[in-house]
């Protein structure tokens, strides 16, 4: 209400000055009241459309302690520092395999229906002759999110902010045919990890071994089916320790 007598106030004094012109009256007011209205409109629309689509309105955030005890109260001897580390890690690492479309690289660090579903979407792009570019991936922060227990298994959750650009080419052509070379895309996701409940980390254990297979010791190799081909077991459903079973955006 103040703001509309203001203007009329406005209004009536330029048309005391004017000599009554409502022309001039118009050009004046379009100059110094609506046209900064409206910039400064569109100015707020176009912040809040950049932070929908890159993600980057503040997420809630649990209390990362109160998750980190919850844990040591059946695992006392986890580390948070270094399961984040992996986490961060492991999060480039399947960034790198998706864009060089080689899912199998990574099939030890999946469930058996995560993996599937990625190397279904990742056949996808390759039955299209399509490769979708992640470049100059950074981490920004990662943080213990969720912990629980659920039938027997341990479901532990981590929140993870990372930018990057992000685009699909043609293979042949290398031609974009879906957003930009410069832009960079900022976005949250939540990472779910599991295991079976009652394993624990072990005394001077580093953080899940990438190498070897943790029942038989021998260098990670892994059928299709997520068995270790030398001692048969199945090493991708948690029986050993953490894999991923779920990786999606954080809204």
């Amino acid at each position: 209400m103040t703001i509309m007598i203001t203007i009329m106030e406005m209004v009536y004094g330029l048309l005391f000055f004017s000599g009554g012109n409502l022309g001039w009256i118009f050009i004046i007011i379009l100059l110094f009241v609506i046209i900064p209205i409206l910039k400064k409109n569109m100015k707020n629309n176009k912040q809040r459309l950049h932070q929908i689509y890159n993600n980057t309105q503040p997420q809630p955030k649990p209390d990362s302690k109160e998750v980190l005890r919850k844990i040591q109260a059946i695992d006392p001897m986890f580390s948070e520092e270094e399961f984040i580390a992996w986490s961060k890690d492991l999060f480039i690492k399947l960034q790198n395999q998706w864009m060089a479309r080689e899912w199998e690289e990574i099939r030890h660090f999946e469930t058996n229906e995560l993996f599937e579903q990625h190397k279904n979407q990742i056949q996808g792009y390759i039955d299209k002759r399509q490769i979708n570019m992640l470049e100059r991936i950074c981490v920004n922060y990662a943080d213990l999110y969720g912990f629980k227990q659920v039938g027997d298994k341990d479901i532990l959750e981590i929140a993870l902010n990372s930018s990057m650009i992000d685009y699909i080419i043609d293979e042949d052509t290398k031609k974009v045919l879906m957003g930009d070379t410069v832009t960079r895309r900022t976005r949250t996701y939540k990472l779910t990890f599991i295991r079976k409940t009652g394993i624990t980390t072990k005394p001077g254990e580093n953080k899940v071994n990438t190498t070897n297979c943790p029942n038989c010791g021998a260098p990670t190799e892994i059928s299709s089916s997520g068995k270790c081909k030398y001692c048969g077991s199945v090493i991708t459903t948690g029986e050993f320790d953490w894999v991923l079973s779920n990786l999606e955006p954080l809204r």
